[in-house]
């Protein structure tokens, strides 16, 4: 079989999986398997399998059947990109999404330098670390109740470089009373269990759900943070959510009755609400 063959027969059999995306999801696993670019895939594609890639030939076959039974390309992997930076992801954390990189993105129009920032919920740390290498914060906490995940973010912070902190606790329990920072970032469980039969299966399946559902019509954690982030804010400090796209209007006005300024919603490239801020 010619390299062609094997990729060509990938997308055929992950598309016939149901996937939405087969090309790319066959991509993704032949680039990385083999090694080859696009540009050098065009150069070779008609020719036989090496016998140095006899090898190779068998883990991508592997790794294909992983993905046809449903698994994310992400964890096959093992790591996903996100804000241009390269992270570890295993079942153990939400793999990081383009839309979170809105709130990150949102972070980083502010004045950043200099200052502190506190990331609840932080699974991957994707967002805290994102926001200090790109952002120039002077000090960046994590906090996550599950350990699992804090041990896979202290691996991404070190392999990204980033000079940060990661603390297990439920919210601010894992900080200081006392402690207060110029920003706040959280990327929560907000999908409501009554909206469970909406979500792709292999999010069901693979992804933690205690990261992804949350009761209370999918706000009880919003509900949670900013009962105490005022507290934990300096004066003029900013609070980011990323949120659901029908949730918009209950958390903008949960800030507002909170007593915090500035409430805004931002929408994401397709339109859809995605990220709350507001300023104390």
């Amino acid at each position: 079989m010619t390299y062609k063959d094997y990729y060509e027969k990938a997308v055929d059999e992950i598309k016939r999986s149901g996937s939405a995306e087969p090309e790319s999801d066959a991509w993704l696993l032949f680039e990385d398997t083999f090694g080859v670019s696009r540009s050098r895939y065009f150069l070779v594609k008609e020719e036989a399998i090496s016998a140095d890639d006899a090898e190779n030939a068998k883990l991508f076959e592997e790794r294909c059947q992983r993905r046809i039974k449903g698994e994310p390309v992400q964890y096959i992997l093992g790591t996903q990109e996100f804000c241009g930076l390269k992270f570890k992801v295993d079942k153990r954390v939400l793999i990081p999404r383009l839309d979170t990189e809105v709130l990150v993105e949102e972070v980083l129009k502010c004045d950043t330098l200099g200052k502190s920032i506190l990331d609840l919920c932080t699974g991957s740390g994707c967002i805290l670390i994102a926001a200090m290498k790109l952002g120039g914060f002077a000090h960046g906490t994590g906090t996550d109740i599950s350990q699992e995940a804090l041990e896979v973010a202290k691996e991404n912070a070190a392999l990204n470089d980033a000079d940060v902190h990661f603390y297990k606790g439920d919210l601010f329990d894992a900080v200081g009373a006392d402690e207060k920072y110029d920003f706040i970032t959280a990327n929560p469980p907000y999908i409501s269990p009554d909206e469970k039969d909406e979500v792709q299966n292999q999010v069901i399946m693979y992804e933690p759900y205690g990261a992804l559902f949350a009761g209370h019509n999918g706000l009880i954690m919003y509900e949670r943070i900013i009962k105490d982030a005022a507290a934990h804010l300096n004066e003029g400090g900013r609070l980011f959510f990323e949120i659901g796209c029908s949730q918009g209007k209950a958390v903008s006005m949960l800030l507002w009755q909170a007593g915090f300024k500035e409430v805004r919603v931002i929408k994401d490239l397709a339109g859809l609400d995605r990220v709350a801020m507001a300023c104390k």
